[in-house]
């Protein structure tokens, strides 16, 4: 069954200097403040589908609502998995990346709905918009650089695991990731220190699927201000997942409410070729 994901835990100690510390302090003071001073708790669970059984074994440590740390024990191949909370704060460690990363929870639940045989999963993230001003959006200072240090650094570091976590857990194949907006950002600072909304070019990241990886497809002006090369469009990326969903938009069509059949993708898009 394949499926594919749309986007945009645990600890007993304050963590704020995680980047200074490797992941073996961060756990060996995880584990010491849980320890003796939280509740304990044992669990083993069991997902049963029609294709498949999950089977997960764990162990929990909690402090109030605020503090709670996770370590898995089973199956083998997860053994180790640790998941670190600190009020809002989420991490993930995976022995076999041997990385501590900033998890938002959504990411997180999106893997799991995904092993429990959800189709299609849709993740939102940031927060409203990036046109910039003074308090604008409840916030004195609201530039586009202020936005992007908030960000980028924890995106970055949620994608990555994102796709390593697919990988170790062997989903890379079956399960498909789009990461994209609905438009683009001017290529222009705006006069109030943002960036409005720009339809001429956007850009998505893709990865599983079984889709061929490590590729640049198009290319825009030096600004990126208009597409120059190899435009690809919105019909094209959606006629991908359909095909990775098994559906082909060729011949596959919904009613509207007067009964008239629409088609899934406009201007008789294809699958990219590139990737398929």
């Amino acid at each position: 069954m394949n499926r594919f994901l749309l986007s945009g835990l645990l600890a007993l100690l304050p963590l704020t200097s995680v980047v200074a510390q490797n992941p073996t302090e961060i756990l060996t003071k995880a584990e010491k403040s849980a320890i003796g001073t939280s509740s304990y708790s044992e669990l083993s669970m069991s997902a049963k589908r029609a294709r498949y059984t999950r089977e997960l074994d764990i162990k929990s440590w909690t402090h109030t609502n605020k503090y709670a740390l996770i370590v898995v024990t089973g199956p083998e191949r997860d053994r180790g998995t640790r998941y670190l909370r600190a009020d809002k704060q989420m991490y993930s460690f995976v022995p076999r990346t041997g990385k501590v990363v900033k998890l938002p929870q959504s990411m997180l639940m999106a893997r799991r709905l995904v092993e429990a045989g959800a189709r299609v999963v849709t993740l939102n993230y940031s927060k409203w918009d990036w046109h910039g001003g003074t308090n604008a959006e409840g916030r004195a200072n609201n530039s586009i650089f202020l936005r992007e240090q908030e960000d980028f650094p924890i995106f970055d570091k949620c994608v990555s695991a994102l796709v390593e976590d697919l990988h170790v857990r062997g989903l890379d194949r079956d399960c498909a990731v789009v990461v994209m907006g609905e438009f683009g950002r001017t290529p222009k600072i705006s006069g109030q220190v943002g960036r409005d909304h720009w339809p001429q070019v956007n850009c998505a990241l893709m990865f599983g699927g079984d889709m061929r990886h490590g590729q640049v497809i198009g290319a825009t002006d030096r600004i990126a201000g208009e597409a120059v090369a190899r435009p690809v469009t919105f019909g094209e990326i959606y006629a991908t997942l359909y095909r990775h969903l098994g559906i082909d938009t060729s011949t596959t069509t919904l009613q509207d409410a007067t009964g008239r059949p629409n088609f899934l993708v406009e201007d008789n898009a294809v699958p990219l070729r590139e990737m398929v």
